[in-house]
């Protein structure tokens, strides 16, 4: 801030002097506040991700996530997407820093196997088998277009493609 010191100088046999003076004291610049913030650009790997910023000690950190409410704790992303999470931090005597930092969740490729089935008639049903991720649901079709949770079993002689399409959270 600015401050004006009012003073008054005696001495024995002179007149007093009075005076005022002026100074200023201005915040110290943003770039002493050492703010560090990283764009999060990462393929899904199940583990949480966290936005961190850091400065100084004693500075306050807030964040705003595509423009929701402020907040000081840090926000955490567990699933593929993408967000702009918008900081701001203060400090007494300091001019504030503000920016915005990226998030980018990218899903993962998942590792999915079937095996065509080639077996001679001998009276036992035979099913299409998909091996797929723990959780990931999977759905059958003979004809591309109805789907069913049901994987088709067959007891007679056949020659047809079983279609699947395997899904699951923050994965292709």
């Amino acid at each position: 801030g600015t401050y004006t010191v009012q003073y008054k100088v005696t001495k024995a046999n002179y007149n007093d002097v009075t005076g005022s003076y002026q100074f200023s004291i201005a915040n110290a610049p943003a770039s002493d506040l050492n703010v560090v913030a990283d764009n999060i650009d990462v393929v899904y790997d199940g583990t949480a991700k966290t936005v961190e910023v850091t400065a100084i000690d004693g500075a306050t950190i807030e964040y705003s996530v595509d423009g929701g409410e402020w907040t000081a704790v840090a926000p955490v992303f567990t699933d593929a997407g993408e967000a702009t999470v918008a900081y701001r931090v203060t400090k007494a005597n300091y001019n504030d820093v503000t920016g915005e930092v990226a998030v980018k969740i990218t899903k993962a490729d998942m590792t999915v196997t079937a095996d065509d089935i080639e077996k001679v008639y001998d009276g036992t049903a035979a099913g299409v088998v998909v091996n797929a991720p723990e959780g990931a649901a999977i759905e059958y079709s003979l004809n591309n277009a109805d789907w069913t949770a049901v994987a088709p079993v067959f007891t007679d002689v056949v020659d047809t493609t079983v279609y699947y399409r395997v899904t699951k959270a923050n994965y292709n």
